[in-house]
């Protein structure tokens, strides 16, 4: 339970005016009443498919870095 009047209090305390402490204390009490945080499962499960992602275009990237230096040296060897 998130305590909107300590919350505004604490603000003001730390020098928030009264009126702003209170209209800023409100939307958290309803962010943490909906539960619209991001816990560490949900940051785990939104970074996997991008490190997913990332891998398979490190894969990529290698894959021509070596065809790119295969091929230079191919062009670059003198003949016979």
């Amino acid at each position: 339970m998130f305590d909107t009047l300590s919350a505004a209090r604490r603000l003001a305390a730390g020098g928030i005016g009264r009126d702003r402490a209170e209209v800023v204390a409100d939307p958290i009490r309803q962010a943490v009443e909906q539960g619209d945080y991001v816990t560490s499962d949900r940051f785990e499960a939104g970074v996997a498919e991008p490190r997913t992602e990332i891998a398979s275009l490190e894969t990529r990237l290698v894959r021509w870095m070596i065809a790119t230096a295969t091929s230079t040296v191919a062009a670059v060897r003198p003949m016979g």
